[in-house]
């Protein structure tokens, strides 16, 4: 069953508009008033919805049933990972999320090839949540991990040393 995010509030029997990328994924797989797909939030909802209308641009669905949540490890991985270059990182996160990592936290390290500065920060952040979405998408789980802003390893050690203490 196709499976698309949808980060908007899902309530069940009630029509929702899917979001735009998500409406052009339904189009593009050919899919068809009263077919089924499942929708999930990112935060460990799932729902099983029907297509009721397709537009130009726009889809809408009915959610009809809530699915159980995925069971949540005890322990929460994070990812901190020095960034290569190239599209590397891109890989790393799809992988990352395919196995259930909490957080991933980009460090740019003294041997890092990859210098991200300014406004390319957020949108590197912004392009590895989308693959993160992807990822989750394709593998089945419902909750996508939480991409940080890329840091300094030193930065980050000092933080993660801190938190311990605390």
């Amino acid at each position: 069953m196709a499976r698309f995010y949808c980060p908007a509030p899902i309530r069940l029997h009630q029509e929702l508009i899917l979001p735009s990328t998500s409406a052009r994924h339904v189009q593009v797989r050919r899919l068809q008033p009263g077919d089924q797909i499942t929708l999930f939030d990112g935060k460990n909802n799932a729902w099983r919805a029907s297509i009721l209308k397709m537009g130009r641009a726009e889809v809408s669905v009915m959610p009809n049933l809530h699915l159980p949540p995925e069971e949540i490890t005890i322990r929460q991985v994070t990812l901190a990972i020095g960034m290569p270059a190239n599209d590397r990182m891109d890989w790393l996160v799809e992988k990352a999320t395919e196995l259930g990592v909490h957080r991933i936290v980009p460090l740019m390290t003294e041997r890092t090839i990859l210098r991200l500065e300014g406004s390319r920060i957020e949108k590197r952040r912004t392009h590895w949540e989308g693959i993160a979405i992807s990822a989750c998408e394709q593998s089945g789980r419902n909750q996508l991990p939480q991409i940080c802003l890329p840091i300094n390893f030193n930065d980050w050690l000092k933080n993660s040393l801190d938190e311990e203490n605390q």
